[in-house]
């Protein structure tokens, strides 16, 4: 029959769950790119609602993204790329698009999610243009500071005379 009403346990979340398509090789600078994102769309979600949104995030292809992406495996897609990949054209959907750089690292970058949820819609749509804008962000789409010398290690130099 039906399960005893005191067993049933219904558990929210604030988390969001983020799937990442980049054309890009994987490199650390590319993860450092990933994770800046997660950090600011975050943010800029918990200020948008007056509290804390936690981004869960991954790296899958585009196939694997849209079966998330349909089947409820995650929230929303961000593609990294010359273009969208053709299996995240997917309808019932919403897209936004940003162009990241300039002339030949010119990249565009496209957010996708349901439109069955309007209130995470909205939330999204609000959100995109503060994190595709956040220093943390451009600093990471421009390389940021991760090639940098650690100034708290000793660093070896070449001497070039005596």
């Amino acid at each position: 029959m039906f399960a005893d009403p005191a067993a049933v346990r219904v558990v929210a979340s604030s988390d969001l769950r983020l799937v990442i398509v980049d054309s890009a090789r994987a490199t650390p600078a590319r993860e450092a790119l990933h994770r800046a994102f997660a950090a600011s769309l975050g943010q800029a979600m918990g200020e948008a609602v007056g509290g804390k949104v936690s981004v869960q995030m991954k790296c899958l292809s585009a196939n694997e993204a849209a079966f998330g992406l349909t089947n409820g495996g995650c929230h929303v897609v961000l593609s990294i790329g010359k273009t969208l990949p053709r299996p995240l054209v997917l309808s019932g959907m919403s897209r936004l698009a940003a162009t990241l750089g300039a002339d030949k690292s010119r990249q565009e970058a496209f957010l996708i999610f349901s439109n069955e949820d309007p209130g995470l819609q909205k939330l999204l749509t609000t959100s995109f243009a503060s994190a595709i804008t956040d220093a943390r962000f451009l600093d990471a789409l421009d390389g940021g500071f991760d090639n940098a010398p650690d100034p708290t290690k000793a660093q070896k130099l070449a001497s070039t005379g005596p």
